[in-house]
């Protein structure tokens, strides 16, 4: 899967962050050609690779 675009978001993204802030990150991926070549599509949402990371398929 390849990051599209990426971006922190939350306390940290509004400079509201504390010591003890996470840091949250959303994004968009786009899947391989290859996954869409088979009876089920990609996943629409992936969770990671770093904590508090999540990304939703362009196609979303």
């Amino acid at each position: 899967m390849k990051t599209v675009y990426s971006c922190v978001v939350g306390s940290r993204a509004y400079g509201l962050a504390g010591p003890e802030s996470d840091t949250d990150r959303r994004g968009v991926f786009v899947a391989p050609t290859e996954s869409f070549w088979g009876l089920d599509k990609p996943p629409s949402h992936v969770d990671g690779p770093l904590p508090e990371q999540f990304s939703w398929e362009i196609e979303r």
